[in-house]
């Protein structure tokens, strides 16, 4: 059994990887234009700019090969004179299970900086006769988060179980006897119960984005 999941998502993730960002900040500029001659020119700019990044990858590869052997078989009774013979077999039980969880990739929340809260005064006043006044104010931001979760799962299980294959041969006189749960038989042969359960259990890694 072979099974492989790839997950991607435009907003980011590694192994179970918790991305913390820088606590929010707040900013307060104060811009103040004022006190300045008459037929002044006053020209005033500011710019911000935020960039944040975060990227998680989560590569999971797992191989499980399980064999299971068995036998309560292949008894002989043979090449006996008289008196009785008996061979007690019993059933055979077989469980295998597996159980693979790969890993997740978790951001827990969108980034909160600095340009979240910036907080800008502007003042304009007291200036000359004529003046030109002009504040401009430009913020930028720009947010990328990226999550990659690779898995690859191979599972191989192979049971093998045997009650049978018992034999009564050139016995002479008496009683021969192959026991098996359940079952009996005089000069004969009973295969015992054989049950096999098999259970696997693939979870693949997930990508978590919180807000």
């Amino acid at each position: 059994m072979y099974f492989k999941k790839i997950a991607m998502s435009s907003i980011i993730s590694g192994s179970m990887l918790l991305s913390a960002f820088l606590p929010s900040t707040a900013l307060a500029d104060s811009i103040q234009v004022s006190g300045n001659g008459a037929l002044s020119q006053n020209d005033v700019s500011v710019s911000s700019n935020q960039t944040s990044s975060t990227m998680q990858s989560n590569y999971t590869s797992s191989t499980n090969v399980v064999n299971t052997n068995a036998n309560t078989g292949s008894n002989q009774e043979n090449n006996n004179t008289g008196g009785s013979n008996s061979t007690n077999t019993g059933g055979i039980y077989s469980a295998v299970t597996l159980t693979n969880t790969a890993g997740n990739n978790v951001i827990a929340s969108t980034p909160s900086g600095p340009m979240n809260n910036l907080n800008t005064n502007i003042g304009v006043n007291g200036n000359g006769f004529a003046s030109s006044n002009s504040v401009g104010v430009q913020m930028n931001s720009s947010t990328q988060q990226d999550q990659l979760n690779v898995t690859q799962q191979y599972n191989k299980v192979a049971a093998n179980l045997n009650t049978g294959n018992n034999t009564i041969s050139d016995n002479t006189g008496g009683s021969s006897w192959f026991w098996n749960i359940g079952n009996s038989g005089s000069n004969g042969t009973q295969s015992g119960p054989i049950s096999s359960t098999v259970m696997i259990t693939n979870t693949a890694g997930n990508n978590f984005l919180g807000h």
